[in-house]
């Protein structure tokens, strides 16, 4: 592997870059796309079956707006956010596994 150099007045100072092997890139980038991929199938299925039950979400009301129609929009909110904190997690843990973690 070769390391990036970085020139100074005393002449080029090699520095230790985390750079993945050419080798680990294809496993590391398949696993990111994997886990973004299904990342993005919870919120998103909720996000187009949801509408599908408007009918029964419209019931009961506050102050003349449904009471379902804000559940369900705060589930969505709350799906994502989860979806989200899981992905950073989960990119951290592929992150370090593959020696790519920005962590020194």
């Amino acid at each position: 592997m070769v390391l990036p150099t970085v020139g100074t007045p005393q002449g080029d100072v090699i520095v230790e870059a985390d750079v993945i092997e050419k080798k680990r890139r294809k496993p590391y980038w398949r696993e990111t796309k994997m886990l973004a991929f299904s990342t993005l199938i919870l919120p998103g299925m909720l996000m187009l079956v949801l509408p599908f039950w408007s009918d029964e979400l419209a019931g009961p009301t506050i102050i003349g707006f449904p009471v379902g129609f804000a559940l369900a929009a705060h589930a969505v909110i709350l799906v994502a956010v989860a979806a989200v904190a899981r992905f950073i997690l989960r990119q951290n843990e592929i992150d370090h596994w593959h020696g790519a973690h920005e962590d020194h």
